[in-house]
C-alpha cells in the first residue's frame, strides 16, 4: 500500500515539474490509486460482513482522493484553495469520523 501511495504522488510531481506530460501523469497516477483502492478493499473489506459505517468511510476515502486527481488539472490558485479544502476533509473529517467509529458512535 506505501508503494501504491508512492508511486501515485510521485507520478503527480513529475506530472507537476514537468518531468513527466500531464496526460501520462495523470492516467498513470490514476492507475496506481485505482490499483491501491482495490487492493485496499480485497485486503481490509472482503471476507468481513459489509457494515454501513465501513462502506461510508470507505467510499469517502475513495471520493476525496479521487478529487485530488481532478483538482490537479486546475489553474494554480484554484488548485491551491481546492488541495487545502480537500486536505480539511481528508484529514480532519476523515479523522474524526474514523474516531466516531471506533467509539462506537455508529452504533
Amino acid at each position: 500500500m506505501v508503494l501504491l501511495n508512492f508511486g501515485m504522488l510521485l507520478a503527480g510531481y513529475f506530472g507537476e515539474t514537468g518531468r513527466l506530460d500531464q496526460v501520462k501523469s495523470s492516467i498513470i497516477g490514476f492507475t496506481l490509486f485505482a490499483t491501491l483502492v482495490a487492493y485496499s478493499w480485497s485486503s481490509l473489506m472482503s471476507g468481513y460482513p459489509l457494515h454501513t459505517a465501513n462502506t461510508i468511510i470507505f467510499i469517502l476515502f475513495f471520493g476525496i482522493w479521487t478529487l485530488y486527481g481532478v483538482v490537479a488539472k486546475l489553474e494554480p490558485v484554484a488548485k491551491n484553495v481546492a488541495y487545502n479544502i480537500l486536505d480539511v476533509c481528508a484529514k480532519c473529517f476523515m479523522g474524526l469520523g474514523l474516531w466516531a467509529y471506533f467509539v462506537g458512535l455508529f452504533g
